[in-house]
């Protein structure tokens, strides 16, 4: 049986993340918080645009950070997240951690 997962598109907005279409607050960890402020200090931005994925039931929960000079695209983030929570349910899985790993570098080892 496959968890289910649920995948919101939000706004990083004065160091509050709110969902995009109904603007309620998006519960996340302090990492992923602290992955959005430091984005926006970083590019200089009054808001943050992101897609946020979460398997509640497997405690994981990963983000991808719209690119300040990209275009947010809905199916974009959606084919991102999820590919996301397969590789952290495949690391989980294989009993290592994801709390430390970047994705994309681990895409990149492994050839895919």
């Amino acid at each position: 049986m496959e968890s289910k997962r649920f995948i919101q598109h939000g706004l990083w907005i004065n160091f509050r993340a709110g969902n995009r279409r109904t603007n309620k607050y998006i519960p996340m960890s302090l990492k992923l918080r602290n992955m959005l402020r430091e984005k926006a200090d970083k590019f200089d931005l009054d808001v943050v645009e992101f897609t946020y994925g979460i398997i509640p039931e497997e405690h994981i929960e990963v983000i991808t950070i719209v690119h300040p000079l990209d275009t947010f695209v809905r199916r974009a983030g959606y084919k991102i997240i999820n590919e996301r929570l397969d590789w952290a349910e495949k690391e989980i899985a294989a009993g290592r951690s994801i709390s430390h790993k970047s994705w994309a570098d681990e895409l990149t080892k492994d050839g895919t």
